[in-house]
């Protein structure tokens, strides 16, 4: 349908533009590329040609091709926090931490409770091993409402490292959706059994498979390790299954 519109009218932009993204959803990224350099040419400033093509070079290994064209770009558009997440983001992918914290405090200035700012910045005091740094970060999202789940989730787990289990728990508590929900009840159960707790949590649990149908099979494993009565034989491969399924999708 696209190409036949494109066909009949092929100076519209917003039908090249749809078939440019749907080549890069569909992994044609040369013929995306085509079409936004189409764009481009017509339009050096479209802010979504500039956004895709970038991430279009990314994808094919042009990364250092795509850096540059976001520098020129920002040196027209300097105050575009669009265009600033996009360059810091693809610094932190490269490992340029510095650079990136740059670029992410830059958002900060502009909007303090920019939520996936505060995250990345948090995400780089953690990998500079600054607890307390990320803490701060981690309770600004909490402040202002930004993705609450995850900071819940990484706040409990520092309180859980620093000792304060009683912290801990309530974090975990409060991690009620999103990916990390699974992981912060696995860690609250496992709590409150070391603590001897052991019908605190299943009493905790019974709840969460009532309000929470979603992950009614995962709280079932984790109820079931959480039980003494399960050896350590039966309960580890329950454990390794819900982490395989869940743990790695919280990089992102």
């Amino acid at each position: 349908l696209l190409h036949r519109m494109h066909k009949a009218d092929p100076g519209d932009r917003v039908i090249v533009y749809a078939m440019a993204y749907l080549y890069e959803q569909n992994g044609d990224l040369p013929n995306a590329l085509d079409l936004l350099d189409q764009l481009l040419a017509a339009k050096p400033d479209d802010i979504n040609v500039i956004t895709l093509r970038v991430k279009v070079l990314v994808a094919l290994d042009r990364g250092d091709e795509a850096l540059r064209e976001l520098e020129l770009t920002l040196q027209a558009m300097p105050e575009n926090r669009r265009l600033i997440r996009l360059y810091a983001d693809i610094l932190f992918s490269d490992k340029r931490y510095d650079d990136a914290r740059i670029q992410y405090e830059k958002i900060l200035a502009a909007a303090p409770s920019d939520g996936d700012a505060l995250m990345r910045m948090a995400r780089l005091a953690l990998i500079a091993e600054d607890r307390q740094q990320a803490r701060g970060y981690f309770q600004q999202m909490v402040r202002w409402n930004r993705r609450t789940a995850t900071a819940h989730f990484y706040l409990g787990m520092l309180a859980e490292e620093a000792g304060d289990l009683p912290t801990a728990i309530q974090h975990y508590r409060n991690t009620d959706k999103g990916l990390e929900y699974v992981p912060a009840q696995f860690r609250l159960i496992t709590i409150l059994s070391s603590q001897g707790l052991v019908e605190a949590g299943r009493q905790h649990m019974q709840k969460q498979r009532e309000h929470q149908p979603q992950h009614y099979e995962e709280n079932i494993k984790i109820e079931m390790v959480s039980r003494v009565h399960f050896s350590r034989a039966r309960a580890l491969p329950l454990f390794q299954d819900l982490m395989h399924r869940t743990w790695l999708s919280i990089q992102t």
